[in-house]
């Protein structure tokens, strides 16, 4: 926070041989709270969504760039209505992204989307996490399937445990939510 308002940045960093080194001040315009995972199939970072520096949740459809190595690019595809904090993971076993839930600006949302070939695409499941945002998610590579942890719907906070696997969602561990307190977050 700088003067009362949130001071956002636009720079990329890299942590190698145990540094950050600042590396661009080029690309997605000042944001935080983006879906961001590594696409190892296409060896490129993914960005996706975020609040950007006028306070709006992304365009009125998202954005999406992503990062070579080099430089971000900002794609120029059908974009789904823009996101903060939603979460992301790569799913080597199906060369996908899959992103779920996040704040469209309105209400949490419990909505899947994967990501491949440039193309966002939003999932049918026949069940699914409650609506959320600031959940964790990765790839379990040993059990082939993605996992989902927690995250909060504004009242209540999530210490629930779902998998993706087979484009389905299934409750691993069940945790009865505990009120959030006001942070002012």
């Amino acid at each position: 926070i700088q003067n009362g308002e949130y001071l956002k940045l636009k720079d990329t960093w890299e942590f190698y041989d145990n540094n950050w080194r600042l590396i661009s001040t080029e690309g997605p315009s000042e944001r935080h709270g983006v879906a961001m995972a590594y696409d190892s199939e296409n060896k490129s970072v993914v960005l996706f969504g975020g609040s950007t520096i006028d306070k709006q949740y992304g365009e009125f459809r998202g954005e999406t760039w992503k990062w070579n190595g080099n430089e971000w690019s900002k794609l120029k595809i059908e974009q789904p209505t823009g996101v903060f904090n939603a979460s992301m993971t790569y799913n080597k076993e199906q060369e996908e992204l899959i992103r779920f839930g996040g704040w469209n600006g309105k209400a949490r949302i419990n909505e899947t989307w994967s990501f491949n070939e440039n193309n966002w695409n939003k999932l049918t499941t026949t069940k699914s996490p409650s609506p959320r945002n600031h959940s964790s998610i990765v790839y379990d590579e040993k059990n082939k399937r993605i996992v989902l942890f927690g995250g909060h719907d504004g009242e209540n906070l999530f210490g629930d445990i779902w998998e993706f696997k087979n484009n389905n969602w299934n409750k691993i561990l069940e945790s009865k939510p505990i009120k959030r307190i006001e942070n002012n977050h």
